[in-house]
């Protein structure tokens, strides 16, 4: 399987509910099984400590215990779409904290001593994931690039975590390893607060550790299920329930927005909690795990066997041979985003918010924008041209911008 994987086919309620209510499906290599993390799922903060106001998502790698591990160089790690929510108390939502298309992290000896480690030979995939090879005596321990972000919602409204990221093994000695992976997280005192064996940084959990294998799969972590008993976390009836709440204020999710497929022979339909419907010779290739905000756009790829949906927050999704160029979804954005367009040869994006900003991604030119600028309304939809070297900006009294190679146009 290439590309992006179709969240909803690999990453179901079922298996995120797993993901937390049983030990792992191996022992570990190197890590004793008395320890609280050691043998199953652990829940360690379901809400930001006191003075807490940033959080981390981050995973392990490990070799089952007893298992053979192959020559270094033989299998390889490769990950994508790693992210973390929080649960708004006051909205009824998942909110992003934290996404990403590159991650970071090293080889630490597999019970951390002295947090003695080596450093990993990460790569970017041609399907546009990440990867990075085992070392046998080591684990892989990763995270995502950058800075911590600041929690998105106040501490207090923080009602729970939720962190994921789809993995698989990729190399000539995949069929006989045997690798386990997890995902968990830390609360953080602030974004750029040292590492003090926890007091800046306690842990809110991790979750079960389960086999890796050829083919994509999710791995998850919440702040609930059977091991959440001190403290008590959200039961499996909760978080199946959250699944979906994404729009503010509640109601049922109307339709967003709509795609055409490369052929004409059909068409993308999508609501804002992300449902995804087709009609013609569209295929439904997945919809989103539990949103940020509500989608506003969706943009094919070339070849019509993949799509992007965006978010009001800027929050990228993709699914079959949509690649991830990056996202708004964790800064804060003066305006909310309306619309996306992908550029002509797939490989990037433009973003529009309601105030004209324009946000550009892979290939995508950025060649002027409304922000800063008097409008008769919001802006309402962007269009790239055929070249991809210019776009419009529909305003919502009608007037069409142009920029780059997009001649002026007058809607009549």
């Amino acid at each position: 399987m290439s590309g992006t994987p179709p969240v909803s086919l690999i990453n179901p309620i079922s298996r995120v509910l797993y993901s937390m209510d049983g030990p792992h499906e191996s022992l570990l290599a190197g890590v004793p099984a008395g320890w609280s993390w050691g043998s199953h799922p652990s829940v360690d903060a379901v809400t930001p400590p006191a003075g807490m106001s940033s959080m981390t998502a981050w995973g392990q790698v490990y070799a089952s215990a007893g298992a053979a591990e192959p020559p270094q160089g033989t299998v390889r790690v490769e990950l994508m779409n790693m992210a973390a929510y929080v649960w708004s108390n006051a909205h009824h939502q998942w909110v992003l904290a934290q996404d990403t298309a590159d991650v970071d992290g090293g080889h630490f000896v597999q019970d951390f001593s002295g947090n003695a480690a080596i450093a990993a030979d990460w790569r970017v995939e041609p399907d546009g994931g990440i990867s990075a090879a085992m070392v046998p005596g080591y684990n892989l321990h990763f995270w995502p690039t950058g800075s911590r972000p600041n929690l998105p919602i106040p501490a207090s409204d923080v009602g729970g975590a939720y962190v994921t990221v789809q993995a698989r093994l990729i190399g000539s000695a995949v069929a006989s390893a045997h690798y386990v992976a997890d995902v968990g997280g830390d609360w953080w005192r602030t974004p750029s607060s040292p590492y003090d064996q926890g007091e800046n940084n306690p842990g809110i959990g991790e979750g079960r550790f389960m086999y890796l294998s050829g083919s994509w799969a999710a791995y998850d972590f919440w702040t609930g299920g059977a091991y959440a008993t001190h403290p008590v976390g959200w039961t499996d009836e909760q978080m199946a329930s959250s699944v979906g709440q994404t729009v503010r204020g509640g109601g049922q999710p109307s339709l967003a927005a709509l795609a055409p497929t490369p052929s004409g022979g059909g068409v993308w339909g999508v609501n804002t909690g992300g449902g995804v419907q087709t009609a013609g010779d569209a295929a439904n290739l997945g919809a989103p795990p539990p949103l940020v905000a509500p989608v506003v756009g969706v943009s094919p790829t070339p070849s019509g066997h993949g799509y992007w949906l965006a978010a009001s927050d800027g929050g990228i999704f993709t699914f079959g041979d949509a690649r991830f160029y990056g996202s708004t979804g964790a800064l804060r954005l003066a305006r909310p985003v309306v619309g996306m367009a992908a550029t002509p040869d797939g490989r990037g994006y433009w973003l529009v918010a309601s105030d004209g900003g324009i946000f550009t991604f892979g290939d995508a030119g950025f060649y002027g924008s409304a922000g800063g600028t008097a409008l008769g309304g919001p802006v309402a939809a962007i269009a790239p041209t055929p070249s991809g070297k210019g776009y419009w900006l529909l305003v919502g009294d009608g007037k069409v911008l142009n920029y780059g190679d997009g001649p002026p146009l007058t809607l009549k």
